[in-house]
């Protein structure tokens, strides 16, 4: 048995599971998405796939990492303050983005938060980050294309997002959700987050954040 969590470097689930596991025997293989939302959501979807089409519990370990390796993650948010509060970003970010009036874009890499971009307005922030997927895209058109959609209190332009990517880029499987609350809490409202990995014959390919 396989358990896949949030980044323990934002969450103490994974060491919770690990305890858990090892109360149990070590009969469960604990592993660390170092992502969130949809990122360990894919991760899973995938596991669960191979393990439903025979694969053992290697291979289907083996599998959901090549997965965790491909994906990244972009998100938007109105204000750095409540990831600040949180402590998932430091001060200095927090400060920068409140002084400038920017619309931070966001990556999670290595199992953090990192701030990836700053954009003066909202309208050019939700274009940017169409721009980062369709970019990405555009180094990989013949490869299956795998795309969530995030949005934390904000429902029409995830919705958006999610509907002009998915007619110009045609990924093989496509999903909008709101952010948990877990999560949401953290970033705050008007959140907005695309999450992707690409695969050719089989493989997945290297995520695409620098």
């Amino acid at each position: 048995m396989v358990s896949v969590h949030v980044s323990s470097l934002l969450s103490g689930t994974v060491a919770s599971a690990q305890a858990a596991s090892e109360l149990a025997g070590g009969t469960v293989d604990v592993m660390d998405s170092q992502l969130i939302g949809m990122g360990l959501g894919f991760i899973a979807l995938e596991g669960a796939r191979l393990a439903r089409a025979g694969g053992d519990r290697r291979s289907v370990l083996e599998r959901m990492k090549a997965v965790r390796e491909g994906i990244s993650l972009f998100f938007l948010v109105d204000t750095l303050e409540y990831l600040r509060r949180g402590g998932r970003i430091g001060n200095a970010q927090a400060l920068v983005g409140s002084i400038l009036k920017v619309k931070p874009i966001l990556a999670v890499r290595g199992g953090r938060i990192e701030l990836a971009e700053k954009v003066v307005s909202r309208k050019r922030a939700l274009a940017r980050l169409l721009g980062l997927v369709e970019g990405a895209r555009r180094n990989h058109p013949q490869a299956e294309f795998h795309l969530a959609v995030h949005e934390g209190g904000a429902p029409a332009e995830g919705k958006e997002m999610l509907d002009r990517l998915t007619e110009s880029l045609q990924p093989v499987e496509a999903y909008c959700s709101p952010l948990g609350s877990a999560l949401g809490v953290h970033a705050g409202p008007g959140l907005v987050g695309c999450v992707f990995y690409f695969e050719e014959e089989g493989r997945v390919l290297p995520a695409q954040i620098t």
